[in-house]
């Protein structure tokens, strides 16, 4: 029986001390569905591509199907995104929409359960969740 009880405790303890996910909506396995290029006006239209935003706690890695994979910081403030590269200086992230490396920021115009726009002075960038 104190077996029982010390596993139940354990149990418990390890569950109330992990960290929570408080991103809400944000927090998902995005798949980019298009690109459009402000400086040109080009649309990329991806849905046969395989990249992908993957966002939890405070950490966003951009990643094809196990190929390529890289992380960022970011944070989410109202209608605002910001991320922050921290391994990424060899990848070409404009396949990804990102424009810039070292501080990249977005107006969130759209954010649901399902859908997801961002729009940076670069790109306006169209996901689906996966």
């Amino acid at each position: 029986m104190k077996k029982i009880l010390y596993i139940l405790f354990a149990a418990t303890m390890f569950i109330a001390c992990q960290k929570e996910d408080e991103n809400g909506d944000l927090g998902a396995f995005w798949k980019v569905m298009s690109i459009e290029e402000h400086s040109t006006g080009n649309v990329a239209y991806l849905t046969d591509e395989s990249r992908f935003w993957a966002i939890q706690l405070d950490l966003l890695e951009i990643r094809t199907s196990g190929k390529e994979s890289c992380f960022f910081r970011f944070q989410h403030t109202g209608d605002s995104l910001m991320v922050q590269g921290i391994n990424s200086e060899n990848v070409d992230l404009k396949l990804w929409g990102i424009y810039d490396n070292s501080n990249e920021r977005y107006a969130v115009e759209l954010l649901n359960s399902k859908s997801m726009i961002l729009n940076s002075k670069n790109a306006r960038v169209t996901f689906r969740k996966f």
